[in-house]
C-alpha cells in the first residue's frame, strides 16, 4: 500500500523546490551579459546639457530629417534638408543596438549633391536600432536620433 503523505512533508517539499529554484536563478543571474548604455556614462552625464541644446536646435529646423528603411534593398535612407547639402558639414551616425553593445557601428557622415546618404543593412542583425546623428554645420552643433525596426 503506498503510503500518504502527510502535511508536514509537503511543506517541506514545497520550500526545497523553492529553494532549488531560487538557486538555479542566482546562478543563471552570474552568466547573463550585462551591457552599459555607454563605457563612460558618467562623463556624458555631464555634458548632457550640451545634447539637450543639440537636441532643441534641431527641432527647431523647418524641415527635419528624414529616414527610412527600404527593405527590398536592405538600406537605410538618411536625408538631410538643402540646407545641410553644403560641403561645411561633418559628422557620425551612430547605429545603437540596445540588446547588444558589440553590434554598435559608428559612420562617418557623408552626404551626396541631393543630401542624403544611405546605409546598407544586410550586415545589420534584424531587430530594433537607434540611430543617433550628430552633426556640425557652420560651427553649430545638431543631433537627431530616431528608432528603427530592420
Amino acid at each position: 500500500m503506498a503510503k500518504k503523505l502527510n502535511w508536514g512533508s509537503g511543506i517541506a517539499i514545497f520550500y526545497g523546490v523553492f529553494f532549488i529554484t531560487v538557486l538555479l536563478f542566482v546562478f543563471y543571474t552570474f552568466y547573463l551579459n550585462w551591457d552599459l548604455v555607454t563605457e563612460d556614462y558618467y562623463k556624458k552625464e555631464i555634458t548632457y546639457q550640451e545634447q539637450i541644446d543639440k537636441k532643441i536646435r534641431t527641432e527647431k529646423l523647418s524641415k527635419n530629417i528624414f529616414i527610412n528603411f527600404l527593405e527590398k534593398e536592405k538600406k537605410i535612407k538618411i536625408v538631410f534638408p538643402e540646407k545641410f547639402s553644403d560641403e561645411n558639414m561633418e559628422g557620425i551616425i551612430l547605429l545603437y543596438r540596445p540588446s547588444n553593445a558589440a553590434l554598435d557601428k559608428k559612420i562617418d557622415l557623408e552626404l551626396n549633391a541631393q543630401g542624403m546618404q544611405t546605409i546598407d543593412c544586410k550586415n545589420l542583425h534584424p531587430g530594433n536600432w537607434r540611430i543617433k546623428i550628430s552633426w556640425t554645420f557652420n560651427n553649430v552643433q545638431y543631433y537627431y536620433e530616431q528608432q528603427i525596426i530592420l
